[in-house]
């Protein structure tokens, strides 16, 4: 079965993401975080909603994710062990936080080919012998 991850460089958004590709080579597990009022804050600004829609929406996304990663995972999805990466991304600019995300994956794509090239049986001592074969 080919993933959307086997695809290539991919960015695999959703619940429980850094769990289910937590063994995978080169993956950068990553949490966007910041404190409740300035998330809320943050939605009203971006998605131009009152601040009552914008505490609902939190309220529904946080009971869904946590509800989701406990039930079918038996985890925590604020566990920062599950990341290579948390964010407290209310108090960093957009820029700041995609070069910080970027940088962080170009390391782990380094890592990755690093461990592959580790797995690899020895090669053999070099090219095949053209000279004629030594006969005892």
């Amino acid at each position: 079965m080919v993933l959307p991850a086997d695809a290539g460089d991919v960015v695999v958004l959703g619940r429980a993401a850094a769990i289910v590709l937590r063994d995978r080579p080169g993956a950068v597990h990553v949490r966007l975080d910041g404190p409740e009022e300035a998330l809320v804050f943050q939605a009203m600004q971006i998605d131009q909603i009152d601040e009552d829609e914008a505490r609902r929406r939190q309220r529904n996304s946080d009971r869904a994710r946590m509800d989701c990663v406990k039930h079918f995972y038996q985890a925590g999805p604020r566990d920062p062990h599950h990341y290579h990466l948390v964010l407290k991304s209310t108090a960093l600019a957009l820029e700041t936080r995609v070069e910080l995300i970027v940088a962080a994956a170009r390391g782990a794509g380094g890592r990755a080919r690093r461990a592959q090239l580790s797995r690899r049986p020895p090669s053999s001592p070099g090219p095949p012998s053209t000279a004629p074969a030594a006969h005892v």
